[in-house]
């Protein structure tokens, strides 16, 4: 556990992020987009602010643990890139009757689930499914196989919002079928496969290059599109190609937009290196995210409710805004495109309809 930017009074505010095991490779990024918000805080906006930065190491019963211990004495959480993460700590969070920042976990329900207690910086796993149907059925076909990772929540539920989107939109699932580990056997499924467009696969950021390297040594070279859980360099060592992924940002040098640029340019600068993924830009605008509702809340107790005032926040991951009955904002989405291990923008928008949480 480590701390920073300790003055008289702040707002103590704990954060919780996944450095190592298997979600490191998007909550490392999260990571250093925050210390690189913060880093750029005026005196003034910093000097309000007591940052605990936390290692929940990729297991739901250490981040339990750990937020059973810190809720008790912050004014506000944020962290994680998974939703079981916040499930697991969901409890405790309601118990402090604290506001917790989601930095990359997407599941739209959780603020009904905790009391509306938590806010997204991401757009909802319904809002990213919906648009890899949308895009889908324009690029690649209406036959669809459905492949997911059975073991997390986000692996569960991202597709059954996919699916309900691609029905509306008249396609047809050929096959719709849970997988453990890093690998998918497809020798039952191969008749069905060979007759799909292409494939929607939901893994887990750890696992996914293997898990679509092994799909490619199995002859299955059909399109494959996921969500941001493909967002990782895991996904570039094996130099796929035909693959796309729905995700948060992105952050090239081909993006024109001028406060991207500069978010690469300072990060360049503070780390030396260019970020991997978008998670950097969830970390960088939850952090600016929780200094401007705490510069405008009245008190540490008032935070809740400055969140909620938030309104067209124009961050490097796009513009967020809150109300009292919405903590999940309606964002871009964007679509990369995968080919010989690199990447390139194939689209970004909003989609036409979001399908309903589930």
């Amino acid at each position: 556990m480590a701390s920073f930017f300790c003055f008289a009074k702040p707002t103590a505010v704990a954060v919780m992020l996944d450095l190592s095991g298997s979600q490191a490779s998007l909550g490392s990024e999260a990571m250093k987009g925050m210390v690189l918000a913060v880093s750029q805080l005026n005196p003034t906006e910093s000097q309000r602010l007591l940052v605990s930065l936390n290692n929940s190491q990729s297991n739901d019963k250490i981040a339990h643990k750990t937020a059973k211990y810190l809720f008790k004495n912050v004014a506000l959480a944020a962290g994680f890139t998974d939703s079981n993460a916040v499930i697991a700590v969901g409890p405790e969070l309601v118990k402090s009757k604290i506001a917790l920042i989601s930095i990359g976990a997407t599941d739209p329900r959780l603020p009904a689930m905790f009391n509306n207690q938590v806010f997204l910086v991401p757009f909802g796993d319904n809002a990213q499914a919906s648009a890899a149907a949308e895009f889908a059925t324009k690029k690649f076909g209406k036959k669809v196989a459905i492949l997911w990772d059975k073991s997390s929540d986000y692996t569960i539920e991202l597709p059954q919002y996919f699916a309900a989107r691609f029905k509306q939109l008249n396609g047809n699932i050929l096959l719709n079928q849970s997988f453990s580990g890093c690998s998918i056997n497809i020798k039952p499924h191969a008749n069905k496969l060979k007759q799909v467009d292409f494939v929607y696969l939901a893994g887990l950021p750890n696992c996914i290059g293997q898990t679509i390297l092994s799909l490619r040594q199995q002859g299955i070279d059909k399109p494959i599109i996921g969500g941001d859980g493909l967002d990782t360099p895991n996904l570039l060592q094996s130099a796929l190609s035909n693959v796309w992924f729905t995700t948060h940002a992105w952050l090239s040098q081909q993006n024109k937009n001028n406060k991207v640029q500069q978010f690469l340019k300072d990060y360049k600068q503070f780390y030396g290196s260019m970020p991997q993924n978008a998670f950097a830009a969830l970390g960088y605008d939850a952090a600016m995210i929780i200094n401007l509702a705490n510069t405008k809340a009245q008190s540490s107790q008032a935070i809740t409710e400055a969140l909620e005032k938030i309104n067209s926040y124009i961050g490097i991951s796009g513009t967020i805004s809150y109300s009292p009955q919405h903590h999940v904002p309606i964002k871009t989405v964007w679509i990369l495109e995968v080919a010989n291990g690199k990447q390139k923008l194939a689209t970004q928008f909003i989609p036409t309809k979001i399908v309903p949480t589930n």
